[in-house]
């Protein structure tokens, strides 16, 4: 009895989580592998060729003055990502993918 209280108890929790999130992506939409990693951290990698990279940043900064760097492109880029596809800002609860 104790057993299948337990599960009834899963079972609901899991169903309340579900109900609050809303329907999850499938599976086959998230690609990644996802580790332990602490709240709000974000991990993505792609290639890029530095040589272009580091030519436009020289000419950005004699251009206008400023000091930008990688970091701020790579923010750029993320931002112009999401606002063209925002089903890719979401969040993963109880292993699922919710946009």
């Amino acid at each position: 009895r104790a057993l299948g209280f337990v599960a009834g108890l899963f079972f609901c929790f899991r169903y309340l989580v579900r109900l609050q999130l809303g329907v999850a992506a499938p599976k086959r939409c998230v690609q990644t592998e996802w580790g332990r990693q602490l709240a709000g951290s974000v991990v993505f990698r792609f290639p890029v060729e530095l040589k272009r990279l580091l030519r436009y940043l020289e000419a950005k900064r004699q251009d206008t003055g400023v000091e930008i760097n990688v970091t701020h492109l790579t923010m750029k880029a993320a931002a112009i990502a999401l606002q063209e596809m925002p089903q890719l800002n979401g969040h993963i609860a109880l292993g699922r993918f919710y946009p």
